[in-house]
């Protein structure tokens, strides 16, 4: 199946929803606010909902994860918005065992704060394709945690899913990522306006920023490496179908 057949094929599945998972997340359960959607500099969804999950998925605004109380709040919510602290963000970035997306915001806190690190570490994989109805959004962060916008604007978390297969996918993709970002130079760069119909782009959430590539569906098929990152996405949104259907049952 193509990648656009299977995007559509998504769209078009009703009440498409996955609550299997170790964790069930919502909205809202990182203690986010929404009034920190007016950071939000792109909008590609109607929602205003979608449009604050997808700007959330590029860790590169800090505010967009700010609590909006005060209590109960996670250990990096502390670090990052009490007492600020390089020596406790730099601990988080550097924890192999912290979640992806929040060593990313601690690279880039440290980064912005003049305390870059050398570090150079793939983080996450997010994957956009523009298509009839919307655009379609798939986040991997190789750490059991997918996120999912697709062109009808459902949305799709998956967090610890315990699923063996798609966890061995993630890792897949995020390997096949890395070993081309090892085998080019591309050069980081700050987010921009969505990609125009009929083509793809592949981000890579890097300690360093975001490397981007971006292209014709199918010049980057055609390239080996680029097919091969696009391949794995499509098996990880098959399995999510199949969890889906499993989950309607």
């Amino acid at each position: 199946m193509s990648i656009q057949k299977l995007f559509n094929f998504i769209s078009n599945t009703n009440n498409l929803t996955i609550s299997i998972y170790k964790k069930i997340f919502l909205l809202f359960c990182i203690s986010i606010s929404l009034s920190a959607a007016s950071n939000i500099e792109v909008s590609p969804y109607t929602s205003k909902n979608a449009n604050f999950i997808y700007n959330l998925l590029f860790c590169d605004n800090l505010n967009l994860f700010k609590p909006k109380h005060d209590k109960d709040l996670a250990y990096w919510e502390k670090a990052f918005f009490i007492q600020p602290n390089a020596d406790e963000i730099k601990s988080i970035a550097i924890n192999p065992s912290t979640e992806n997306r929040v060593r990313a915001l601690a690279y880039n806190w440290l980064r912005d704060s003049g305390q870059p690190s050398t570090d150079d570490i793939l983080l996450g994989v997010i994957i956009e394709v523009p298509l009839r109805l919307g655009l379609d959004t798939l986040a991997s962060y190789g750490d059991g945690s997918i996120r999912y916008i697709n062109q009808s604007e459902k949305i799709v978390f998956i967090e610890q899913s315990g699923n063996v297969e798609i966890e061995k996918l993630e890792k897949e993709l995020v390997n096949l990522s890395a070993k081309y970002l090892k085998n080019n130079n591309i050069k980081i760069v700050k987010r921009s306006a969505i990609p125009q119909r009929g083509e793809i782009r592949i981000t890579f959430l890097t300690s360093q920023g975001l490397r981007i590539i971006e292209g014709s569906m199918s010049s980057l098929q055609a390239q080996s490496d680029t097919n091969q990152i696009i391949g794995k996405a499509i098996e990880i949104l098959t399995v999510i179908v199949a969890m889906a259907k499993e989950e309607k049952k």
